[in-house]
Protein backbone atom coordinates (compact mmCIF):
# COMPACT_ATOMS: atom_id res chain seq x y z
CA UNK A 1 0.00 0.00 0.00
CA UNK A 2 2.62 2.32 -1.02
CA UNK A 3 0.52 4.79 -2.64
CA UNK A 4 -2.15 7.22 -2.24
CA UNK A 5 -4.48 5.24 -4.81
CA UNK A 6 -3.34 1.96 -3.56
CA UNK A 7 -4.37 2.83 0.62
CA UNK A 8 -7.96 4.44 -1.40
CA UNK A 9 -8.36 1.05 -3.67
CA UNK A 10 -8.15 -1.15 -0.26
CA UNK A 11 -10.65 0.62 1.45
CA UNK A 12 -13.14 -0.05 -1.36
CA UNK A 13 -12.68 -3.00 -1.09
CA UNK A 14 -13.04 -3.25 2.43
CA UNK A 15 -16.32 -1.99 1.76
CA UNK A 16 -17.05 -4.12 -1.11
CA UNK A 17 -16.73 -7.01 1.76
CA UNK A 18 -19.69 -5.72 3.33
CA UNK A 19 -22.32 -7.84 1.36
CA UNK A 20 -19.66 -9.49 -1.40
CA UNK A 21 -18.23 -12.57 -0.01
CA UNK A 22 -15.83 -13.21 -1.88
CA UNK A 23 -14.15 -9.90 -1.72
CA UNK A 24 -15.04 -11.19 2.44
CA UNK A 25 -12.68 -14.27 1.93
CA UNK A 26 -10.30 -12.25 -0.08
CA UNK A 27 -9.23 -9.05 2.24
CA UNK A 28 -7.46 -10.94 4.52
CA UNK A 29 -4.81 -11.85 1.74
CA UNK A 30 -5.22 -8.16 0.71
CA UNK A 31 -4.46 -6.60 3.59
CA UNK A 32 -1.35 -8.87 4.31
CA UNK A 33 0.26 -7.21 0.72
CA UNK A 34 -0.38 -4.08 1.90
CA UNK A 35 2.02 -4.68 4.72
CA UNK A 36 4.58 -7.24 2.94
CA UNK A 37 2.90 -9.82 5.56
CA UNK A 38 3.38 -13.26 5.01
CA UNK A 39 0.10 -14.50 6.35
CA UNK A 40 -2.76 -12.84 7.98
CA UNK A 41 -6.14 -14.23 9.98
CA UNK A 42 -9.39 -12.11 11.22
CA UNK A 43 -11.08 -13.32 14.34
CA UNK A 44 -14.28 -12.92 15.83
CA UNK A 45 -13.96 -13.57 19.62
CA UNK A 46 -16.87 -13.12 21.74
CA UNK A 47 -17.64 -14.40 25.58
CA UNK A 48 -13.59 -14.04 25.13
CA UNK A 49 -13.50 -17.28 22.08
CA UNK A 50 -12.09 -16.37 19.11
CA UNK A 51 -13.01 -18.03 16.20
CA UNK A 52 -11.07 -17.51 12.67
CA UNK A 53 -13.75 -16.10 10.26
CA UNK A 54 -10.81 -15.86 7.36
CA UNK A 55 -6.75 -16.21 6.86
CA UNK A 56 -4.36 -15.66 3.93
CA UNK A 57 -1.84 -18.36 3.49
CA UNK A 58 -2.55 -20.30 6.39
CA UNK A 59 -3.33 -23.75 6.57
CA UNK A 60 -6.94 -23.90 7.37
CA UNK A 61 -6.92 -27.36 9.41
CA UNK A 62 -4.96 -25.65 12.25
CA UNK A 63 -7.44 -23.17 13.18
CA UNK A 64 -9.40 -26.55 14.44
CA UNK A 65 -6.20 -26.72 17.21
CA UNK A 66 -5.68 -23.25 17.51
CA UNK A 67 -9.64 -22.73 18.46
CA UNK A 68 -9.76 -25.58 21.13
CA UNK A 69 -6.36 -25.38 22.88
CA UNK A 70 -3.67 -22.27 21.54
CA UNK A 71 -5.63 -19.11 21.71
CA UNK A 72 -5.69 -19.99 25.70
CA UNK A 73 -1.70 -20.31 25.58
CA UNK A 74 -1.36 -17.53 22.93
CA UNK A 75 1.12 -14.71 24.36
CA UNK A 76 0.04 -12.41 21.82
CA UNK A 77 -3.59 -13.29 22.60
CA UNK A 78 -3.43 -13.48 26.26
CA UNK A 79 -1.76 -9.67 26.34
CA UNK A 80 -4.37 -8.80 23.67
CA UNK A 81 -5.73 -5.89 26.80
CA UNK A 82 -2.56 -3.58 26.79
CA UNK A 83 -2.84 -3.57 23.28
CA UNK A 84 -6.87 -1.81 23.48
CA UNK A 85 -9.13 -0.98 20.80
CA UNK A 86 -8.37 0.55 17.50
CA UNK A 87 -4.52 0.70 18.18
CA UNK A 88 -2.35 -1.08 15.17
CA UNK A 89 1.05 -2.44 17.44
CA UNK A 90 3.55 -4.43 16.62
CA UNK A 91 3.63 -7.78 18.83
CA UNK A 92 7.53 -7.42 19.54
CA UNK A 93 6.29 -4.66 21.84
CA UNK A 94 3.88 -6.52 23.75
CA UNK A 95 5.98 -9.70 23.86
CA UNK A 96 9.73 -10.12 23.64
CA UNK A 97 10.65 -11.38 20.95
CA UNK A 98 12.80 -14.06 23.18
CA UNK A 99 9.81 -14.69 25.23
CA UNK A 100 7.43 -15.22 22.42
CA UNK A 101 9.90 -17.73 20.62
CA UNK A 102 10.37 -19.56 24.23
CA UNK A 103 6.55 -20.02 24.73
CA UNK A 104 4.90 -23.73 23.89
CA UNK A 105 2.78 -21.68 21.46
CA UNK A 106 5.60 -20.89 19.54
CA UNK A 107 7.19 -23.99 19.45
CA UNK A 108 3.98 -26.04 19.20
CA UNK A 109 1.86 -24.15 16.81
CA UNK A 110 3.56 -21.13 15.07
CA UNK A 111 7.04 -22.73 14.09
CA UNK A 112 5.41 -25.64 12.62
CA UNK A 113 3.21 -23.75 10.70
CA UNK A 114 5.39 -21.51 8.53
CA UNK A 115 7.68 -20.32 11.51
CA UNK A 116 5.49 -17.65 12.34
CA UNK A 117 7.79 -15.31 14.91
CA UNK A 118 6.97 -11.81 13.84
CA UNK A 119 3.35 -10.30 13.90
CA UNK A 120 1.48 -6.91 13.91
CA UNK A 121 -2.26 -6.69 15.52
CA UNK A 122 -5.13 -4.91 15.60
CA UNK A 123 -8.33 -4.83 17.58
CA UNK A 124 -11.75 -3.28 17.66
CA UNK A 125 -14.97 -3.57 19.01
CA UNK A 126 -18.08 -4.13 17.15
CA UNK A 127 -21.11 -4.51 19.65
CA UNK A 128 -19.58 -6.13 22.26
CA UNK A 129 -18.18 -8.51 19.42
CA UNK A 130 -13.68 -8.36 18.97
CA UNK A 131 -13.02 -8.67 15.50
CA UNK A 132 -9.07 -9.27 16.20
CA UNK A 133 -6.83 -8.80 12.78
CA UNK A 134 -3.18 -10.44 13.11
CA UNK A 135 -0.39 -10.37 10.35
CA UNK A 136 2.65 -12.68 10.97
CA UNK A 137 6.10 -12.72 9.25
CA UNK A 138 8.77 -15.53 9.30
CA UNK A 139 11.79 -15.57 11.57
CA UNK A 140 14.03 -14.97 8.14
CA UNK A 141 11.67 -11.83 7.61
CA UNK A 142 12.22 -8.38 9.34
CA UNK A 143 10.19 -7.43 12.28
CA UNK A 144 7.11 -5.04 11.74
CA UNK A 145 7.55 -1.83 12.22
CA UNK A 146 5.95 1.59 12.81
CA UNK A 147 5.49 2.34 9.51
CA UNK A 148 3.50 -0.85 8.78
CA UNK A 149 1.12 0.31 12.02
CA UNK A 150 0.35 3.31 10.79
CA UNK A 151 -0.55 1.68 7.73
CA UNK A 152 -2.70 -0.99 9.67
CA UNK A 153 -4.26 1.74 11.81
CA UNK A 154 -5.44 3.92 8.90
CA UNK A 155 -7.46 0.50 7.74
CA UNK A 156 -9.17 -0.10 10.96
CA UNK A 157 -11.95 2.69 11.14
CA UNK A 158 -12.69 1.08 7.94
CA UNK A 159 -12.43 -2.45 8.74
CA UNK A 160 -14.62 -1.27 11.80
CA UNK A 161 -17.49 -0.19 9.89
CA UNK A 162 -17.44 -3.09 7.37
CA UNK A 163 -17.56 -5.46 10.35
CA UNK A 164 -20.41 -3.66 12.00
CA UNK A 165 -22.20 -3.54 8.39
CA UNK A 166 -21.96 -7.26 8.16
CA UNK A 167 -23.12 -8.40 11.44
CA UNK A 168 -26.29 -6.11 11.07
CA UNK A 169 -26.76 -7.67 7.63
CA UNK A 170 -26.32 -10.95 9.19
CA UNK A 171 -28.89 -9.98 11.65
CA UNK A 172 -31.55 -9.24 9.38
CA UNK A 173 -30.98 -12.34 6.97
CA UNK A 174 -31.34 -14.25 10.03
CA UNK A 175 -34.68 -12.85 10.98
CA UNK A 176 -35.69 -12.73 7.58
CA UNK A 177 -35.40 -16.78 7.08
CA UNK A 178 -36.60 -17.13 10.67
CA UNK A 179 -39.74 -15.21 9.20
CA UNK A 180 -40.10 -16.96 6.80
CA UNK A 181 -40.08 -20.01 8.54
CA UNK A 182 -43.12 -18.88 10.96
CA UNK A 183 -45.12 -17.85 7.95
CA UNK A 184 -44.90 -21.14 5.94
CA UNK A 185 -45.42 -22.98 9.30
CA UNK A 186 -49.16 -23.01 10.22
CA UNK A 187 -52.50 -21.34 8.59
CA UNK A 188 -53.39 -20.56 12.45
CA UNK A 189 -51.84 -16.90 13.94
CA UNK A 190 -48.21 -17.62 13.79
CA UNK A 191 -45.67 -15.10 15.44
CA UNK A 192 -41.94 -14.83 15.64
CA UNK A 193 -40.78 -13.54 19.39
CA UNK A 194 -37.52 -12.97 20.74
CA UNK A 195 -36.66 -13.43 24.16
CA UNK A 196 -38.58 -11.21 25.79
CA UNK A 197 -41.86 -11.74 23.78
CA UNK A 198 -41.21 -8.70 21.20
CA UNK A 199 -43.10 -9.67 17.95
CA UNK A 200 -40.15 -9.27 14.85
CA UNK A 201 -42.76 -11.25 12.38
CA UNK A 202 -46.79 -12.43 12.15
CA UNK A 203 -48.52 -13.80 9.62
CA UNK A 204 -51.70 -12.88 8.53
CA UNK A 205 -54.12 -14.43 10.63
CA UNK A 206 -51.98 -13.28 13.94
CA UNK A 207 -53.27 -9.60 12.47
CA UNK A 208 -56.83 -10.73 13.51
CA UNK A 209 -56.49 -12.12 16.75
CA UNK A 210 -59.18 -10.11 19.13
CA UNK A 211 -58.01 -7.79 21.71
CA UNK A 212 -59.41 -9.15 24.57
CA UNK A 213 -57.10 -12.40 24.03
CA UNK A 214 -53.55 -10.03 23.92
CA UNK A 215 -52.12 -7.09 22.06
CA UNK A 216 -48.95 -5.49 21.37
CA UNK A 217 -47.05 -3.27 23.84
CA UNK A 218 -45.47 0.14 22.67
CA UNK A 219 -41.99 -1.31 21.46
CA UNK A 220 -44.14 -4.08 19.69
CA UNK A 221 -44.19 -6.98 23.13
CA UNK A 222 -46.86 -9.04 23.36
CA UNK A 223 -49.36 -8.30 26.42
CA UNK A 224 -52.01 -10.90 26.98
CA UNK A 225 -55.21 -9.56 28.46
CA UNK A 226 -55.24 -11.94 31.36
CA UNK A 227 -52.47 -10.50 33.14
CA UNK A 228 -51.52 -13.86 35.27
CA UNK A 229 -51.36 -15.94 31.94
CA UNK A 230 -48.86 -13.10 30.60
CA UNK A 231 -46.56 -13.78 32.80
CA UNK A 232 -47.01 -17.81 32.20
CA UNK A 233 -46.30 -17.05 27.75
CA UNK A 234 -43.17 -14.86 29.18
CA UNK A 235 -41.63 -17.14 31.08
CA UNK A 236 -42.29 -19.79 28.41
CA UNK A 237 -40.48 -18.02 25.65
CA UNK A 238 -37.99 -17.04 27.73
CA UNK A 239 -37.31 -20.97 28.06
CA UNK A 240 -38.28 -21.37 24.68
CA UNK A 241 -35.87 -18.59 23.16
CA UNK A 242 -32.85 -19.89 25.47
CA UNK A 243 -33.50 -22.91 26.69
CA UNK A 244 -35.10 -24.35 23.87
CA UNK A 245 -37.86 -25.75 25.48
CA UNK A 246 -41.59 -25.48 24.31
CA UNK A 247 -44.53 -25.13 26.34
CA UNK A 248 -48.73 -24.86 25.33
CA UNK A 249 -50.97 -22.95 27.50
CA UNK A 250 -55.07 -22.19 27.29
CA UNK A 251 -56.49 -19.15 27.74
CA UNK A 252 -60.21 -19.79 28.20
CA UNK A 253 -63.36 -17.77 26.94
CA UNK A 254 -67.32 -18.29 28.43
CA UNK A 255 -68.96 -20.45 26.38
CA UNK A 256 -66.60 -21.45 23.96
CA UNK A 257 -63.40 -23.76 23.56
CA UNK A 258 -60.42 -22.07 24.47
CA UNK A 259 -57.46 -20.66 22.73
CA UNK A 260 -54.42 -23.20 22.54
CA UNK A 261 -51.14 -21.33 22.68
CA UNK A 262 -48.16 -23.39 21.40
CA UNK A 263 -44.60 -21.80 22.13
CA UNK A 264 -41.84 -23.66 20.49
CA UNK A 265 -38.19 -22.98 19.97
CA UNK A 266 -37.22 -22.43 16.38
CA UNK A 267 -35.75 -25.33 14.47
CA UNK A 268 -32.23 -22.28 14.01
CA UNK A 269 -29.53 -21.55 16.89
CA UNK A 270 -31.63 -18.65 17.15
CA UNK A 271 -32.31 -16.75 20.48
CA UNK A 272 -36.34 -16.87 19.18
CA UNK A 273 -39.61 -18.89 19.75
CA UNK A 274 -42.58 -19.05 17.44
CA UNK A 275 -45.95 -18.91 19.23
CA UNK A 276 -49.37 -20.53 17.68
CA UNK A 277 -52.24 -19.38 18.65
CA UNK A 278 -54.61 -21.98 17.27
CA UNK A 279 -58.25 -20.93 17.98
CA UNK A 280 -59.63 -24.49 19.16
CA UNK A 281 -63.72 -23.50 18.58
CA UNK A 282 -62.70 -22.72 15.08
CA UNK A 283 -60.88 -25.29 14.71
CA UNK A 284 -63.85 -27.61 15.81
CA UNK A 285 -66.42 -26.11 13.58
CA UNK A 286 -64.47 -26.76 10.58
CA UNK A 287 -63.45 -30.63 11.53
CA UNK A 288 -67.44 -30.54 11.87
CA UNK A 289 -67.76 -29.00 8.67
CA UNK A 290 -65.49 -31.51 7.01
CA UNK A 291 -66.72 -34.49 8.79
CA UNK A 292 -70.33 -33.62 7.36
CA UNK A 293 -69.60 -33.38 4.14
CA UNK A 294 -67.33 -36.13 4.47
CA UNK A 295 -70.14 -38.38 6.36
CA UNK A 296 -72.80 -37.42 4.75
CA UNK A 297 -74.12 -36.42 8.29
CA UNK A 298 -77.20 -34.10 8.42
CA UNK A 299 -78.01 -31.04 10.41
CA UNK A 300 -79.35 -32.75 13.63
CA UNK A 301 -76.16 -35.42 13.26
CA UNK A 302 -74.43 -32.97 12.85
CA UNK A 303 -75.54 -31.27 16.48
CA UNK A 304 -75.25 -34.26 17.55
CA UNK A 305 -71.36 -34.55 16.89
CA UNK A 306 -70.60 -31.45 18.16
CA UNK A 307 -72.04 -31.63 21.42
CA UNK A 308 -70.12 -35.39 21.94
CA UNK A 309 -66.55 -33.70 20.85
CA UNK A 310 -67.47 -30.81 23.24
CA UNK A 311 -67.69 -33.93 25.95
CA UNK A 312 -71.29 -33.60 26.41
CA UNK A 313 -72.98 -36.82 26.78
CA UNK A 314 -76.15 -37.88 25.02
CA UNK A 315 -78.72 -36.90 28.47
CA UNK A 316 -77.16 -33.80 27.83
CA UNK A 317 -77.52 -33.39 24.75
CA UNK A 318 -81.17 -34.11 24.50
CA UNK A 319 -81.75 -31.73 26.99
CA UNK A 320 -80.00 -29.14 25.42
CA UNK A 321 -81.91 -29.93 21.83
CA UNK A 322 -85.01 -30.28 23.64
CA UNK A 323 -85.83 -33.90 22.35
CA UNK A 324 -86.28 -37.48 23.42
CA UNK A 325 -83.16 -39.67 24.51
CA UNK A 326 -84.13 -42.45 22.10
CA UNK A 327 -83.94 -39.76 19.56
CA UNK A 328 -80.78 -38.68 20.10
CA UNK A 329 -79.51 -42.98 20.32
CA UNK A 330 -81.05 -43.34 17.05
CA UNK A 331 -79.33 -40.31 15.81
CA UNK A 332 -75.35 -41.92 17.42
CA UNK A 333 -76.57 -45.00 15.59
CA UNK A 334 -76.68 -43.41 12.44
CA UNK A 335 -72.97 -41.17 13.36
CA UNK A 336 -71.57 -44.50 13.78
CA UNK A 337 -72.78 -46.34 10.72
CA UNK A 338 -71.90 -43.05 8.29
CA UNK A 339 -68.47 -42.75 9.67
CA UNK A 340 -68.11 -46.58 9.94
CA UNK A 341 -67.02 -47.06 13.17
CA UNK A 342 -68.66 -49.26 15.97
CA UNK A 343 -68.30 -46.75 19.68
CA UNK A 344 -68.64 -43.18 20.91
CA UNK A 345 -65.16 -43.07 21.44
CA UNK A 346 -63.65 -43.66 17.57
CA UNK A 347 -66.47 -41.65 15.89
CA UNK A 348 -64.96 -38.40 18.27
CA UNK A 349 -61.43 -39.61 16.60
CA UNK A 350 -62.38 -40.16 13.37
CA UNK A 351 -63.91 -36.32 13.75
CA UNK A 352 -61.18 -35.29 14.83
CA UNK A 353 -58.91 -36.44 12.30
CA UNK A 354 -61.61 -34.61 9.21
Amino acid sequence: MGTHSGHDALIERIYDAIVDHEAYRDLSGEIATAVNAASTWLMLAEDDRPVVESAYNLDPSIFVDYEAYYHGCDPWWETRHRMGMDNAVAFERLVPTRTFSSSEFYNDFARPNGDRLHGLGAMTDIGGRIVALGLHRSRTGTPFDVADEQRIQALLPHLNRMMRSRAALARVDRTLSLGDYAFRRLDDACLLCDARGRVLHSNHAAHSLPADLLSLSADGVIAMADPALGETLARALRDAARRRVGASLLAGRAGRLPWRIAVDPTDRDEPAAIVTIIDLEAALRARLARAAARFGFTPSETALAESLMRGRSLDDHADLRGVRISTTRAQLRALLAKSGTARQSALVAAIDRC
